[in-house]
């Protein structure tokens, strides 16, 4: 017996599963796009958490050595003057009897002829908290008080002049200047550059201190490396006479040309 059933399928159907299917369609589509926008963030944070830190060395201060000292350290202090009038030519060296210190008040029963004043001003600075027996101090003994009195009122300290920004304009009066002819004759074209052909120029900016001594310099221009060194030893060697500022010589930058031509 063959059954045959007609299924029936037409608009009513249609509208039924319209909406829910609408529905699942647009949840898949947002989370579908939710998820392609949140790649580039989860690559990153996933890459930070990767990225190896910068290794620690760790130090014990204990066993740093101390750090040198400071170009410009104030250097010690020279062992006091001793007045002339306790200077003494022999070998003893007892000092001022005078103690130095803070006075402090006592009854005057405790008082004794032993006891020795303090320090006046006029030798309180080889004067001791404990007090001398008034011998005085030996002289050319070289130790402690008793040392050779050197005589600094006319000691010259010889500053160190720092050179200025290269290009720092400064006023001058006259420009240092030196010996064209010399200069050239000291450059000695290098056997590379002599060898190859290669000739040119190169500029040198120098720093001619106030005694015409080039101390410093820097390549301004050069139309080759092969020249450089030779160009900065030969100006570094030449003798200046220094730049005139109020009549007095200072430290100045100039600019030199050193020229190479082959013959």
């Amino acid at each position: 017996m063959n059954v045959t059933e007609t299924l029936k399928y037409g608009a009513a159907e249609l509208k039924r599963f319209y909406n829910p299917n609408l529905r699942t369609a647009f949840a898949t589509s947002v989370a579908f796009h939710l998820l392609l926008l949140s790649i580039p963030f989860l690559i990153s944070a996933v890459a930070a958490d990767n990225k190896k830190a910068a290794p620690v060395t760790k130090m014990k201060l204990t066993n740093l050595p101390p750090p040198p000292p400071p170009d410009n350290a104030t250097p010690p202090p020279p062992p006091p003057m001793i007045p002339p009038n306790l200077q003494t030519g022999g070998t003893g060296n007892g000092g001022v009897a005078a103690r130095a210190g803070v006075p402090i008040a006592v009854p005057d029963a405790l008082i004794t002829p032993e006891m020795q004043k303090f320090a006046t001003t006029d030798v309180i600075s080889v004067a001791t908290p404990e007090g001398g027996d008034g011998t005085g101090f030996s002289i050319g003994d070289g130790e402690g008080l008793g040392a050779p009195q050197i005589d600094v009122s006319n000691t010259q300290v010889k500053e160190k002049e720092e050179a200025k920004d290269p290009y720092e304009f400064v006023p001058v009066e006259k420009e240092p200047s030196y010996d064209e002819a010399d200069l050239q004759r000291r450059v000695k074209y290098p056997e590379i550059a002599k060898r190859n052909g290669i000739s040119g120029r190169v500029t040198v900016r120098v720093y001619v201190n106030k005694t015409g001594k080039a101390e410093k310099c820097i390549i301004e221009q050069s139309d080759n490396k092969i020249l450089e060194e030779e160009a900065r030893r030969a100006v570094l060697e030449t003798v200046f006479t220094p730049a005139i500022q109020n009549g007095n010589p200072i430290g100045l930058w100039m600019s030199i040309p050193v020229n190479f031509q082959l013959n």
